[in-house]
Formats: C-alpha cells, structure tokens, sequence
C-alpha cells in the first residue's frame, strides 16, 4: 500500500499534478531503482547491486556490499567502469525487468526525461512504450569536456528528449561518463557556473526553467541529494515555488534528509515493503490519474475510431487510443475497454459497420497470424462494407493502416483492399497520422 509522507502537510493534489503534466510541466528525474535484472538464479535484482557483484567476482575483489562508485574509488576506475561495460553489453536483453520504466515512458506528456543511470534503457524504454525508432529520441549524453553542439531549433523537433545527467556507456558514446560520486559531484557542479563555454549546461537549465521535477528511484546518498535538487531546480530550496516530487524507499534510512526536504515543500512517498514495489505503486497510480483525466478531457470531435489490432499488438492500440483521446476524439473503441461480455462478435461488427475510421494495426503478427479473429472477422468485415460503398458509389467512412513495427508498406501479406490506400508508419511520424485522422473529423 502506499503511503504518503505529507512533509508539506497537504498531500498531493492529483488535479493539479496531472494538469501540469498534461502541460508539459513535468519532468522526471529517472534514478537506478528502476531497473532490475534477473541473476544466475533467476531472482530479481537491482541491476547497480548485480553489477557491483559481478564486478567484483570477475576481478577477484571481497564483495562487502559496495556500490560502484565505492569499488572505482577504492580500486582502479577504469578497471571497474570497463568490466561493468563488458558486463552489461553482453547481457541478454530479456533478463532486464524494466516495466515500471516503460509504463512511464507511455505517459505521452513526458517530453523531456532526466537520467542519472549510465544503462541507456530509458531510451529503449521510450521506444518500446511509444513506437519509436531511436533517432526519434533525441539523447543528450553530459559530460564535463563539451565536444558537441547544444540541440538546435529544427522545423520538426524530436519527439522526446533524454539528457543522461551523468552521461552513458551505451555503444557509441566517446564521452567517458561520470562513474563515482567525485565524478558526479563535479558533472553537478559544472551545472551551476553558468558557463558559456558548455552550452549544454545552459542548455539543461532552461529546459527545466518553471519545471515541476519527479525524482523517482534515485538513492543518492543524503549530502548528494540535498545538492542535486538544488542544482537541478537552479533555485533556492526556501525560494522554490513549485512543490517537486521524490518517489524513494530509502528515505527511511536518512531521516534528518526527510525532515529538511520537508521544510521546502517537497512530496516524499514511501512504502513500507521493498523498494521496487515502492516505484510499480506510485507509477501504477500516476499513471491511472492520467489516462482517468484523459477520458474527462473536453470532446472535439463527434465521429467514431474503431482500432482493430491483433491480441500481442494491444500496447500499441491503447497508446494510440490514449494519444488520441489527449486530442478530442472521445469516441475510440477499443474492444478491451468496450466490449459488452456475451456479445463480443456482434458486438464488434456493429462498431466496425458504424464507425467513421477504421485503423488496422499493421504487423508481423497480424499478418502471420491468418485464422486470427483480427484477420477472420474485423478485416473481413471491413473489407465488406468497403466494397458495399464501392458498389453504391458513396463513401461512408475513412480507412487509415498504420504499420507498428518494420513491416514493409510493400508486404505481399498485407491485404489487397487495405494496399488501395495510403499506408502510414508509425514510427516515421505520429504527428502525421494524427492529422489524417483528425482531419477526417467534424469539430464540434
């Protein structure tokens, strides 16, 4: 159960929260508790406490419960930063837990991410959860040498933004990341010289200008937190206005830190069992709030969306039914949500022969999968009422296919009657394919 911790005696204001999430007001500050992988037995594991251990039986050091920062300040950095890479690039990607991190990541309002991990699962996180290629994420990898130019206005700005606070060992990357406490000292400390000669400092601090910031699973020592929320908000902590969030377990075992954050206005939830059930529960939660207050959102369009997606596809149904409803269109049915039990067939022809769009999900799996009830029945329905128009001449509803995956739009396997029109992908340009569709609609 989670429990609240009102150290500014007023608790949260769900409201008021997801109102300013919804307006691009907040920005999560992601830390390494959100990520666990599965160890040589099979039990999950914070994935910082499975390196520090494995680390430390491959170069043959007593494992005393060090993190790693503490192993590379007591024995050779580069030793313990290049063996943890070694580690975790050979690792299999479905040992990794990262849920809690996706389910946020599908929180579409969150357009600019704050990472303090040095993994780069945030962005493949963001890209299972929203259907991205990871060129439409743009990653901005700190460090204290500025080789790059700062991010620049473009016509067409990327979709979501993830600033690695302490930089990355992803493949690729040839900045040397922050790698103990004294590094990431320093990568803080350079955020407030205001130096023109890092325009990536300046950069970061006015994106998060009038910023309200969700710091979840970061487990920073006591001394490191007070200073990173005071570099990060670029303000005093008694001039602060906003009330930030900080989603953490450990909180517990700093009390004196408690105490002082909530003298400033500061959120704090806990939960009284493990920590990774601390996170799933408030993400759980956050993210019920906003799609609830999706639903509620004034309606703008009157015309019907019927989504048809085969069963392993349903993600990627719900995304778009959320993305679509945060833009008027309330009337998205989506069999899942919808269905009256007992009717299901009927249920859904009815749907398909009214409704004023229709969107297949295209993929592998809806095109492998030919005895589907996507294929046998919605297909076939659809393709039905589009030759009853043809036949009589009229056109009385609108047919957008969307690609989900890296299916071609040349696939054979797509269907000759869906081929007739323009295929549209979903990872080369969302914005697009809401026009479409909206377009396609009577405003209200």
């Amino acid at each position: 159960m989670l429990m609240k911790n009102n150290v500014n005696r007023n608790g949260i204001d769900w409201e008021s929260f997801i109102a300013i999430l919804i307006d691009g007001k907040v920005v999560p500050v992601i830390g390494n508790d959100l990520i666990q992988v599965k160890d040589e037995d099979g039990k999950l594991v914070p994935l910082c406490s499975y390196f520090a251990r494995e680390v430390t039986r491959r170069l043959k050091i007593p494992y005393l419960g060090q993190s790693l920062g503490e192993l590379a300040l007591d024995h050779p950095k580069e030793n313990i930063m290049m063996t943890t890479e070694a580690i975790f690039h050979k690792m299999d990607e479905d040992r990794f837990n990262f849920d809690p991190l996706v389910k946020l990541a599908e929180i579409t309002d969150f357009r600019f991410f704050v990472s303090t991990t040095l993994d780069g699962l945030l962005v493949k996180a963001l890209c299972k959860a929203r259907s991205l290629k990871k060129n439409q994420v743009e990653v901005i990898n700190y460090s204290l040498r500025y080789l790059a130019k700062p991010p620049k206005e473009e016509e067409e700005e990327p979709q979501v933004t993830v600033f690695n606070l302490f930089g990355s060992f992803e493949e690729g990357n040839i900045l040397k990341p922050a790698f103990n406490e004294e590094e990431m000292l320093e990568h803080i400390f350079t955020l407030s010289r205001n130096d023109e000669s890092h325009p990536l400092a300046n950069y970061f601090i006015t994106c998060l200008v009038d910023k309200l910031l969700l710091f979840i699973g970061c487990d920073f020592p006591d001394w490191f937190m007070r200073f990173i929320i005071r570099i990060v908000t670029n303000e005093r902590y008694k001039d602060r206005g906003l009330g930030d969030y900080i989603v953490w377990s450990e909180i517990n075992k700093f009390p004196k830190l408690n105490t002082f954050l909530g003298q400033f206005n500061k959120n704090i939830f806990k939960t009284e069992k493990c920590h990774e059930g601390n996170l799933k529960i408030f993400i759980d939660e956050l993210y019920d709030k906003w799609t609830d207050v999706l639903k509620e959102q004034p309606i703008k369009y009157k015309e019907t969306v019927f989504l048809s997606y085969n069963n392993p596809d349903q993600k990627w149904a719900r995304i778009l039914k959320n993305q679509l409803r945060a833009k008027g269109v309330r009337n998205v049915w989506f069999d899942i949500d919808d269905l009256d039990i007992g009717r299901h067939q009927e249920n859904i022809e009815n749907e398909i022969r009214k409704c004023d769009i229709f969107i297949p999900l295209i993929s592998n799996n809806s095109l492998t999968n030919t005895r589907s009830y996507t294929r046998t029945v919605e297909w076939k329905c659809i393709e039905g009422r589009l030759s009853a128009d043809k036949y009589y001449r009229q056109s009385t509803f609108k047919l957008v296919p969307i690609i989900i995956d890296e299916t071609e739009r040349s696939d054979e396997r797509i269907p000759g009657f869906m081929r007739e029109f323009a295929i549209w992908n979903l990872q080369q340009g969302q914005e697009s394919i809401f026009e479409v569709i909206t377009g396609a609609l009577t405003p209200i």
